[in-house]
């Protein structure tokens, strides 16, 4: 029926319902694990920033320093320099690899909110449909009921015109019953009133003949 066909579609629209739910908690868990790692990404960027900044100064520091010293120490300056270049080259590394991981950390981000915003449409739109299924139901249960009062009402019709019926018909038997009976009296009656006729028939011939059609036409 389109009552139990309705009724399963609501059932099926409940359980995709808490399913939506479900991975809609899940997303804004996994938004909210990676809002914290995007923010350690941007802690550590923030602390390679000042390391550089630390190391050229030490660098510029270091090329100030040879200048004032002379050649004696220029070579072992310039082996500080090759190791604090290889430091910086190590750590501009560092920080790209984090901004790497910064900006997919943010695409990720990104992807997570727009998958929770379409969880949360898909929410409003099943929402909106249980709601119309319900009052689909609804509908359907009020027309049910007024069918049953109105089936209910033709049955009781159905009895009460079905009892008279029966009752017409009782009486039509007792009728014809006591009509047989008459006619049956009728006939007793009328076959002694014959032979009487014929008895007195020499005298009374027209007479006789009367009473005997009378009493045919009587038994008819």
């Amino acid at each position: 029926t389109e009552l139990d066909k309705t009724l399963n579609e609501l059932k099926i629209a409940e359980e995709i319902f808490k399913k939506v739910n479900a991975d809609l908690t899940r997303l804004n868990e996994e938004l909210k694990n990676e809002q914290h790692h995007h923010d350690h990404l941007e802690r550590q960027k923030r602390l390679l920033d000042s390391q550089l900044k630390e190391l050229q100064l030490r660098l510029d520091q270091a090329e100030a320093t040879v200048q004032r010293v002379g050649q004696r120490t220029v070579d072992q300056l310039q082996q500080l320099i090759i190791a604090r270049n290889n430091e910086l080259d190590s750590e501009q590394k560092r920080h790209k690899e984090i901004i790497r991981q910064l900006n997919k950390s943010e695409r990720e981000v990104r992807e997570k909110q727009f998958q929770v915003e379409e969880q949360r449409k898909c929410c409003s739109k099943m929402h909106e449909l249980i709601e119309k299924l319900q009052a689909k139901i609804r509908v359907y249960k009020k027309q049910t009921e007024e069918a049953e009062e109105v089936a209910a009402m033709n049955l009781q019709k159905f009895r009460q015109i079905q009892s008279q019926l029966d009752e017409a018909e009782e009486r039509a038997d007792e009728a014809e019953n006591s009509l047989l009976r008459v006619r049956s009296k009728i006939r007793v009656n009328a076959t002694p009133n014959a032979l009487s006729s014929s008895r007195s028939s020499a005298h009374l011939p027209r007479a006789a003949s009367s009473a005997y059609i009378s009493s045919n036409n009587l038994g008819k």
